[in-house]
């Protein structure tokens, strides 16, 4: 009987973490499927072929070596992402301006960190991958992780 009891509980259990999980990704895809979402998507590929448009001009029109044309080309489509995403996709507006841009310029430096002295130099000087491919590898995982830091800490409403 005491056998049974501890089946049945453990049964319930089970269940019980099978639903939280369920709600829990229901909640991820509702925050995900919205407006917004598309919004920054739009943002992102933008930011994403402004990026991979410069990286070209400063290194084969200009002469900039690889690395420098990577490091300017990510400097300029910050900025431009920075404020699509806080008037356009967020519509997070002019208030907190100071505390936004903190919070924007901390996630975009560990994505500096990431993308140009980790990533970058890694799949192109030791895996010795194309440059433009590492950079559609590099932003496919900034985009990712993005998405939800600006939503639920950045441009929080």
């Amino acid at each position: 009987m005491i056998n049974k009891v501890r089946e049945i509980k453990i049964k319930l259990l089970e269940s019980e973490n099978y639903f939280l999980k369920m709600r829990l990704s229901r909640s991820v895809l509702n925050m995900v499927l919205t407006f917004n979402f598309l919004r920054y998507l739009i943002i992102g590929f933008s930011t994403f072929f402004m990026q991979i448009i410069l990286l070209y001009f400063f290194n084969q029109t200009i002469g900039l070596e690889k690395v420098s044309a990577n490091v300017i080309s990510t400097l300029l489509s910050m900025i431009f992402n920075f404020l699509m995403s806080n008037y356009w996709t967020f519509k997070a507006g002019s208030s907190s301006q100071g505390k936004k841009l903190g919070k924007y310029l901390s996630l975009a430096a560990f994505n500096y960190i990431f993308d140009t002295m980790l990533a970058f130099p890694f799949l192109v000087m030791n895996l010795g991958m194309n440059q433009y491919l590492a950079k559609v590898v590099i932003t496919g995982f900034i985009v990712a992780w993005n998405y939800f830091i600006y939503k639920l800490w950045i441009f929080k409403n």
